[in-house]
């Protein structure tokens, strides 16, 4: 069942502006930027919207 919560996501230079709202979204455990093609490598475990709510209060 948490496998479900895990992602593994590649973001293109291009789009580095998302990584900020992934790393927010994220319990990020593994983040990385790859030199060769200039993409960005997140992986990590889907926040729960309860720990989200947690965190604005």
């Amino acid at each position: 069942m948490a496998d479900a919560d895990w992602v593994d996501q590649r973001i293109p230079a291009h789009e580095a502006y998302k990584v900020a709202g992934m790393r927010q979204e994220l319990l990020v455990t593994k983040f990385d930027y790859d030199e060769n093609t200039g993409d960005y490598h997140l992986q990590g475990y889907r926040r729960r919207q309860q720990d989200r709510e947690e965190e604005t209060h």
